[in-house]
């Protein structure tokens, strides 16, 4: 039959608690000790244990590391004792918890566990968690030696995780604050959370960082607040500054399209008589020669045929050329962080 485990006030405790509220004082808890059960569970039945005073065969006795009320259940107690790796050799089958004066409170049949002593070649820091219903927590004195508060791994991993994950929160709640009125562009069709369409609309009422940032520099809507930018078809270009490659400009201004300045050079010979080009021409950028020698365009004045050229002008012959003036580009989702 499998052993079943549990932890209990033995009758001197439940005395002291029964009198605590009648003499006004509460129940300290000090020490925390461990037995061996003299090398069985015999003798470790409720009935018997609630009479004890001692405990079957004590091993390790030390001082209360950790006690505090259950979070989930403010009955119970949770009471911690650290063992250090120096101590062992030992098995744990019996725990029990004394006051400042050492009467035996509570006691409890604990899961066989073997404490290794480092000299054994083997190294185990063991702490021994005792959960013990009681029927009035405030009764008990909550209570330990600053002097012997010992911090486990885990505790200090938790510890750890809460800390980091209150910075993370931190620097979460700080980078929303810094990003409101970052322009970001995204490959969707509606703005992820926090961020707005730059379609030039008017802030929402709550977005009251954002309306101050942007100071109407886009135009004020018809409920007196800033417009959005409208970034829908458009480039977007970092401002200049006071760099001096794109001069006089301020920050979220317009700037219509333009191209460079595109040329070309013709230059000839014309024959009086046939208004022709004699000899060689030449042409340079976006001039070329579109009608070489077309005969028989019309009669000079002597009667002879002659010919004559053409000059034409395609800027497709110096730069791509299209419906509008543009740079390689990609379509997205142009947006504005609002923080809401």
């Amino acid at each position: 039959m499998a052993e079943s485990y549990f932890t209990t006030l033995t009758n001197t405790g439940k005395a002291m608690f029964a009198n605590s509220p009648v003499l006004g004082q509460s129940v300290s808890f000090s020490t925390l000790a461990v037995g061996d059960g003299n090398g069985s569970y015999a003798g470790l039945e409720l009935a018997a244990m609630l009479q004890r005073t001692t405990l079957i065969n004590e091993v390790w006795r030390g001082s209360i590391n950790h006690i505090s009320v259950d979070e989930t259940n403010s009955n119970w107690l949770v009471v911690e004792a650290f063992i250090p790796s120096d101590v062992g050799d030992f098995d744990i089958r019996e725990v029990g918890v004394l006051d400042s004066e050492g009467n035996l409170i509570a006691i409890g049949k604990y899961p066989l566990t073997y404490k290794p002593k480092i000299t054994q070649g083997a190294s185990k820091d063991l702490y021994v968690k005792m959960i013990l219903e009681v029927t009035d927590t405030a009764a008990v004195e909550l209570k330990v030696d600053p002097a012997v508060v010992l911090a486990t791994r885990q505790h200090v991993a938790d510890e750890l995780q809460a800390s980091v994950e209150a910075e993370r929160l931190h620097l979460a709640e700080e980078l929303r604050a810094y990003s409101v009125g970052m322009v970001g562009f995204f490959d969707r069709e509606v703005p992820p959370a926090g961020w707005m369409e730059a379609n030039g609309s008017e802030c929402p009422e709550k977005a009251t960082v954002l309306n101050t940032i942007l100071a109407g520099r886009h135009g004020m809507g018809p409920s007196g607040r800033s417009l959005l930018p409208d970034l829908r078809g458009e480039f977007v270009r970092g401002w200049d500054n006071g760099r001096g490659v794109d001069a006089d400009r301020v920050l979220g201004s317009w700037q219509g399209d333009a191209i460079r300045n595109i040329t070309g050079e013709w230059e000839t010979t014309i024959d009086a008589e046939s208004l022709s080009f004699a000899g060689s021409a030449r042409f340079t950028g976006a001039l070329y020669r579109s009608k070489p020698n077309i005969a028989k365009q019309f009669t000079t004045v002597s009667g002879a045929n002659s010919s004559i050229d053409g000059v034409g002008f395609d800027a497709s012959r110096v730069v791509p050329t299209a419906s509008e003036n543009r740079s390689r580009n990609g379509a997205f989702l142009a947006c504005i962080y609002a923080g809401i």
